[in-house]
């Protein structure tokens, strides 16, 4: 048994790991992946600050990938990082999943997280999302191991959850659950002070990442809209299928499978009393659902409801649906269900790869082809001429005539000037927009006095490329 498992779960981790590092890198960096190159490459100092200042959120992220970029930035390698612990994951949940009961729940639980296309699709991106997921894995093993292991198990969860948290703040929701889950623990006095002393250590640990989110977030959630109830389902979209094709159809077989895993936890709980099976599968369930429950009810005060942030909540999801398919009694039924998730997950993944990200690579590779010397380049919204920025830097091997990169309102304000004061402005200018920005639409009319369009480009994704030339004397 033992031999067969292993076998199978080296071909899990294998077809995972295949799904993971397919076209790793024929996509172009989106917006936040360029994001994480610009605060990495930062010196030391700016660095520093720039964290505590702005980005504190995902810092231990940006340290690995400061380590990590000294070896090379293009999109293959630093994507490398995300896959390499997705696929740590693949293993580390098989190893989770065999704390539950359940016939062959581990194996279950590799191969649902070995072709989910969320999970797929967040090993494909530089951002810590990929690191989330696996150290969430490693603080839950501890976790479930509390009322059992000793001292190294202890400082094992507090050095996982701690971890997770700088990762991303939202792995406190995380812990969270699981320290909700401590209420239903059996025989909590005959570990109350281990569990005492290490959740108070994470607690004590994690306080300058609670005082960031409660008094330095800079705007961090500015982004996000004002809640709306059909987004819990979107929630579960996002999780089971990366909100892709066949969404609906994955995300109800995962929940009946997690439905199977709650009534067989009921019954267990009937037959045999509150034991330590019954806890383990309800730390699961909760921390699959309560982060969940949580982040919904704070965002009818502050707007924080974000389905990729949720991400934490998808291990323990997958180990829940990975229980209820090892506890179903009727084979065929396990096996046909299994089967239908791999081949919806099979067909989405397809739609997945199809998917362009916004193609900033082939943007500024055609800007920098049409280019002219003292051309502008003005980003819609400020902050969209960063991949271009970093996409003609990373071609060292080019020549590429110098632009100037200037704000909207910078544009519309020296092009008021000129017309005042005859002041010199750009002879030419490129917008670049990214999603529909605002300031796409404003700056057309509020230049046409002075520039009329030449051409318009829309590249894969949300990105567009409109070039303006300043009109002759005789227009």
């Amino acid at each position: 048994m033992q031999t067969r498992n292993a076998l199978l779960l080296a071909v899990t981790v294998g077809l995972g790991t295949w799904l993971r590092c397919l076209d790793l890198g024929q996509k172009s960096y989106w917006w936040d992946e360029v994001a994480t190159v610009r605060i990495a490459s930062l010196p030391f100092s700016a660095f520093r600050s720039t964290l505590w200042q702005f980005e504190a959120n995902m810092s231990l992220y940006y340290v690995l990938v400061r380590w990590w970029i000294r070896f090379g930035n293009n999109e293959t390698w630093l994507r490398s990082l995300s896959v390499v612990t997705a696929v740590a994951s693949i293993v580390l949940i098989y190893v989770v999943g065999n704390l539950l009961p359940g016939r062959n729940t581990g194996l279950f639980a590799a191969f649902l997280l070995s072709i989910n296309v969320a999970h797929i699709a967040y090993a494909q991106e530089a951002r810590s999302y990929s690191l989330l997921m696996l150290l969430c894995l490693l603080s839950l093993f501890f976790f479930l191991r509390l009322d059992r292991g000793g001292t190294a198990n202890a400082l094992g969860y507090v050095a996982a959850s701690v971890l997770a948290v700088y990762a991303h703040f939202f792995a406190v929701f995380f812990l969270f659950a699981q320290w909700s889950s401590l209420i239903w623990l059996p025989n909590k006095r005959a570990y109350s002070k281990k569990i005492f002393v290490a959740v108070t250590a994470t607690a004590v640990l994690i306080l300058p990442a609670l005082y960031y989110m409660a008094f330095r977030r800079s705007g961090q959630l500015a982004f996000i809209p004002p809640l709306r109830l059909k987004e819990l389902a979107q929630v579960i979209y996002v999780l089971t299928a990366d909100a892709g094709k066949f969404r609906k159809a994955i995300a109800l077989l995962y929940l009946f499978s997690c439905g199977v895993a709650l009534r067989s936890m009921y019954l267990r709980w009937r037959r045999e009393g509150n034991g330590s099976e019954t806890w383990r599968v309800l730390a699961v369930a909760m921390c699959a659902a309560l982060p969940i429950a949580m982040t919904f009810l704070i965002s009818f005060k502050i707007p924080i409801f974000f389905p990729r942030y949720l991400l934490v909540c998808l291990p323990a999801l997958v180990l829940l649906a990975a229980h209820g398919l090892g506890t179903m009694r009727v084979k065929w039924l396990r096996l046909g269900i299994c089967a239908l998730i791999a081949l919806l997950s099979v067909a989405t993944l397809r739609w997945y790869y199809s998917q362009p990200k916004d193609d900033w690579r082939s943007l500024t590779a055609y800007l920098s082809a049409h280019a002219e010397p003292g051309d502008a380049v003005v980003g819609c919204p400020p902050g969209a001429e960063f991949p271009v920025q970093y996409y003609r830097t990373a071609a060292v091997s080019e020549v590429k005539p110098e632009v100037t990169y200037i704000a909207p309102d910078e544009l519309i304000s020296q092009v008021q000037r000129s017309r005042s004061t005859g002041t010199s402005i750009p002879p030419r200018v490129w917008i670049v927009a990214w999603e529909d920005s605002p300031d796409s639409r404003r700056i057309p009319p509020a230049i046409s006095p002075v520039y009329r369009p030449v051409e318009d480009r829309h590249f894969a994704g949300n990105v567009n490329l409109s070039l303006y030339e300043r009109r002759g004397t005789d227009d």
